[in-house]
């Protein structure tokens, strides 16, 4: 599969979900998984699976706002020091853009156990199926095989 995206953006949040995943996984590790959503065969769906510390489903809630960090248990505080808390809230502002509905529909979605990990995903239009590509540097590939 070839998915025509912009390319600069994908990697941008692959990095920060991929960062995000390793940082808060000690033991177990870290996949990334790419499907064709299972709802839209213009899309691909990527996803970020870690066998991490997991989030509280209250805080799953924050996690795409501005300035947002998790509190963390007293054992994990040092891990969530560094940083302003915008990754995950400009990667949710990316893939809004790059998704295959309107563009409030877009999301990077979450499921999450506390001490058994996360999983964030989300779908990429390939937007060579689209009639009229927006210039926002879309043209890149992005080849999958599958």
């Amino acid at each position: 599969m070839d998915i025509q995206t912009d390319h600069s953006r994908l990697l941008q949040v692959l990095a920060n979900l991929m960062s995000n995943a390793m940082k808060f996984t000690f033991t177990g590790g870290v996949k990334v998984v790419l499907s064709i959503d299972p709802t839209d065969s213009r899309a691909l769906r990527i996803s970020v699976e870690d066998t991490g510390i997991g989030i509280k489903p209250k805080d799953q809630k924050k996690l795409f706002s501005s300035f947002e960090k998790l509190a963390l248990s007293r054992r994990d505080a040092t891990i969530n020091a560094q940083g302003l808390g915008l990754g995950l809230m400009i990667s949710y502002s990316i893939v809004q853009k790059l998704g295959p509905k309107k563009e409030e529909e877009n999301k990077i979605l979450v499921q999450s156990v506390v001490d058994q990990g996360s999983k964030f995903y989300f779908s990429v239009l390939d937007h060579s199926q689209v009639s009229a590509p927006e210039s926002s540097g879309l043209g890149d590939h992005i080849e999958t095989r599958g």
